[in-house]
């Protein structure tokens, strides 16, 4: 079965909250940078051999 990934990630945050760790906020000053950080890592692109292992992963999934 293939989970789409905001489902995975409700099932991580139901998980770490039954496990009784405490919800703490996270400072301003860091969740900026780490926006920052986040949007110049989705702006850069794949190298072509990870595209082609990707193209090859997506054929032999369709094939199954």
């Amino acid at each position: 079965m293939m989970m789409i990934m905001s489902e995975k990630t409700k099932l991580d945050q139901q998980a770490s909250s039954q496990e009784g760790e405490p919800n703490e906020q996270v400072p301003d000053w860091l969740a900026l940078q780490l926006r920052r950080l986040n949007d110049q890592v989705m702006q850069e692109t794949l190298p072509e051999d990870l595209l082609v292992l990707l193209k090859q992963i997506e054929n032999n999934e369709r094939n199954r």
